[in-house]
């Protein structure tokens, strides 16, 4: 049969297009299997199915190649938008095998750094984000800070104006009475460090004797201490009022200290936050120095070493190349093998009158 050059080109053709040739035994001779492969592709393609590769055959072959090189282009360019400006009319690459692999290298190092730029600006972000949760966590702690230090001081206010009602009461005699003007000055205190008297000790004023509300108040407003002793209840009513601020007093102490409590727990539970995130704080922002580093460095290593750079620090980047590196291989591939093909000297025709008969290697003329 005929072997040659042509006839490796016409093997390779058939392959690309997914016919079965026997190259171990075949290689650059027109044999068996590929006889039978181009009458399957000839079938295929609505040609008489003679085994002779005629004119009608090879342009068939020649629209495959081409169209097989206008999809590894497409594939190509919507990898690499950058390609699109050596594409031609004809929706093919032009450029040589060799050159092919320059081009895709190129904008391969290209659509790498943007990617890398693009994730350099996400763990920007991301630092940005750990530094803002970090400064809220601050500023809650700083407020449960100084929370706790206003109860605290409430706590020795309260603690201090209660020692004055608590004075009356020391030492008392079984059925005695309070002294008066201690009293009138305790109570004064009292009202002077919180500014009057809570409802719970108008509560307690009302449960604690038979002295009424409205024996204290004049023209709906409480009376001073010292109007309350010149009263007619005066020592009834500032015993009952004593009364009333010792016990309100008490249950707003404890209050108070459930208070302190929750403030000290909410102070602890921020500086935990604080201690505990830090860490992560700060590695935010090495991994936002090291690709920045990565990214500025990318263009004074080599290709290689610039990729190896970028895929060690930014993972993300290196995942979203290796789910594209089949596709990039392939396309390239093709289109490097396509172009090859349609580069080769023209191939030679066998004329129409030329036909295999009598099996493998046998040319006869009809």
């Amino acid at each position: 049969g005929m072997t040659g050059d042509d006839v490796t080109a016409l093997q390779n053709q058939l392959m690309s297009l997914g016919y079965a040739v026997d190259l171990a035994n075949e290689v650059g001779t027109f044999g068996a299997s590929t006889e039978a492969a181009l009458k399957q592709y000839q079938g295929a393609m609505g040609l008489v199915a003679d085994g002779v590769a005629g004119a009608k055959t090879y342009a068939a072959l020649a629209a495959d190649d081409t169209e097989k090189m206008q999809r590894a282009t497409a594939e190509l360019v919507a990898l690499y938008p950058e390609l699109e400006k050596y594409v031609g009319k004809d929706g093919i690459l032009h450029a040589e095998g060799e050159q092919v692999d320059a081009l895709i290298e190129k904008y391969h190092n290209l659509q790498m750094e943007k990617l890398m730029a693009s994730r350099v600006e996400q763990i920007g972000g991301e630092y940005a984000d750990a530094v803002i949760d970090m400064e809220l966590l601050k500023q809650k702690a700083k407020e449960a800070e100084d929370q706790l230090e206003v109860l605290n001081k409430s706590q020795q206010a309260m603690r201090n104006a209660a020692a004055g009602i608590e004075g009356l009461y020391a030492n008392l005699a079984p059925g005695a009475d309070i002294d008066t003007t201690a009293a009138v000055d305790a109570i004064k205190a009292y009202m002077s460090t919180f500014g009057g008297l809570s409802d719970e000790i108008y509560q307690a004023f009302e449960q604690s004797g038979d002295v009424s509300l409205d024996d204290i108040f004049k023209d709906g407003v409480l009376m001073t201490p010292e109007e309350i002793a010149q009263s007619e209840a005066s020592a009834e009513a500032l015993k009952q009022l004593a009364l009333a601020i010792r016990f309100a007093g008490a249950n707003e102490q404890n209050t108070l200290a459930d208070d302190i409590t929750a403030a000290q727990k909410a102070l602890e539970s921020a500086q935990g936050a604080i201690a505990e995130y830090a860490p992560e704080v700060e590695q935010a922002l090495k991994d936002y120095e090291t690709a920045k580093a990565a990214l500025e460095n990318f263009g004074k290593d080599s290709p290689e070493t610039g990729k190896e750079t970028g895929e060690t620090v930014v993972q993300s980047t290196a995942d979203e190349m290796k789910k594209q590196k089949p596709a990039i291989e392939t396309a390239t591939d093709e289109l490097i093998n396509a172009a090859q093909d349609k580069a080769r000297k023209k191939p030679v025709v066998i004329p129409a009158r030329l036909r295999l008969t009598g099996g493998v290697g046998n040319i006869s003329a009809i």
